[in-house]
């Protein structure tokens, strides 16, 4: 049962990956991440379905693009192979696959947010904000589902690390931007 487990969470985690390249090429340059569908960054032709699956897609075009013939980032199948390690990291490491399944999104966003950072050398905003929030309420639900002192510890600590982020870049504004 654990090996299905890791697998499903390991084919989740590459279609998340997936997604997860897309965020990274789109969000620093503030275009949307839903539409339009997946393109070549050489030539902008639009992929084919078919050439939109995770880590085999990349392989079996040998890391090409369809239509000009441009290389193609192996970061894209690094993204979805790492993404995918995590998502099965998280189904071994929690006994329970509700918190196997909350934190998992939040292991992929470290990754785009990571690959982001060492791109643009920056953290947005836009991918921050909402996973602060969402962060935030998963502590919540874990302190609702019985989690007890350790969701507080949780609560506390991001509360703790997040005010003195907050504290530095307002006492000294140009050490640090506002996604740090």
């Amino acid at each position: 049962m654990i090996a299905l487990r890791a697998a499903l969470f390991g084919l989740v985690g590459l279609a998340f990956g997936s997604f997860l390249t897309v965020v990274t090429h789109r969000v620093p340059r503030g275009e949307s991440i839903v539409a339009p569908r997946s393109r070549c960054p050489s030539c902008g032709a639009q992929l084919r379905n078919i050439d939109n699956i995770p880590l085999l897609s990349w392989l079996l075009l040998r890391g090409r693009c369809r239509a000009c013939g441009a290389r193609i980032s192996p970061v894209y199948p690094l993204t979805e192979l790492l993404t995918g390690g995590l998502f099965v990291g998280a189904a071994l490491e929690f006994d329970s696959i509700w918190a196997a399944a909350m934190i998992a999104p939040f292991l992929g966003l470290m990754v785009a947010l990571s690959i982001i950072d060492l791109r643009h050398r920056i953290i947005p905003n836009r991918i921050v904000y909402p996973s602060l929030a969402a962060f935030g309420a998963y502590i919540g639900m874990v302190a609702l589902a019985g989690g007890g002192l350790d969701a507080a510890r949780a609560g506390i600590g991001m509360l703790a690390y997040g005010g003195s982020l907050l504290l530095v870049a307002i006492v000294a504004p140009a050490g640090m931007g506002m996604g740090d």
